[in-house]
């Protein structure tokens, strides 16, 4: 477990994670770069953000392969996450994966999730916004194609109570389902 103020954290390739990231009651400023992130084939990479309280801001870029399951918490408070993938994501090891989850609570939070043309078989992007005024944007310039497996990408988003912005804006082909409650 990794607290406190962490930024510039890379991980480099074939690195397999199973670890948390936890800020503090302060704004905390949180930036995590996975570069081919890559497992064996019966375990996958798991990192736990709980970002705590007050204004924080969460920014991950990932790029070539990402296993397993990446959870961010952002608490209390106006927050900000970015997940950045405009480089492209390559297929897993780990069917389903990467599933990338984001969860807001009280507080105007605003959550974005920028990816390339090219995404993993099966990948879930999941936004539960929580409480208040949040906004919600998936943003794929060159649109978004999966490998031609049932089921393909999933676009997932929960919005709480408050006056919610949700906004999807596609460059070319899309091919993926959404979720939107």
């Amino acid at each position: 477990q990794v607290t406190g103020d962490i930024s510039g954290l890379v991980v480099e390739q074939g690195a397999a994670l199973d670890w948390s990231l936890a800020g503090g009651e302060q704004s905390d400023a949180i930036k995590l770069i996975l570069n081919d992130l890559v497992t064996q084939p019966s375990s996958s990479s798991n990192v736990a953000i709980a970002s705590g309280g007050d204004n924080d801001v969460v920014e991950i870029t990932a790029r070539g392969r990402l296993d397993g399951e990446l959870h961010t918490d952002l608490g209390e408070g106006d927050d900000a996450f970015l997940f950045d993938a405009l480089q492209g994501l390559q297929a897993a090891a780990i069917p389903d994966t990467p599933c990338i989850v984001v969860e807001g609570d009280s507080g105007n939070d605003s959550v974005t999730f920028r990816v390339g043309s090219q995404v993993p078989a099966n990948p879930e992007f999941e936004a539960s916004l929580g409480v208040d005024h949040d906004t919600f944007l998936f943003d794929a310039p060159q649109g978004i194609q999966a490998a031609a497996i049932p089921g393909g990408p999933c676009i997932i988003v929960q919005a709480g109570g408050g006056n919610d912005s949700i906004a999807m804006r596609f460059g070319g082909l899309i091919a993926t389902n959404f979720e939107i409650d």
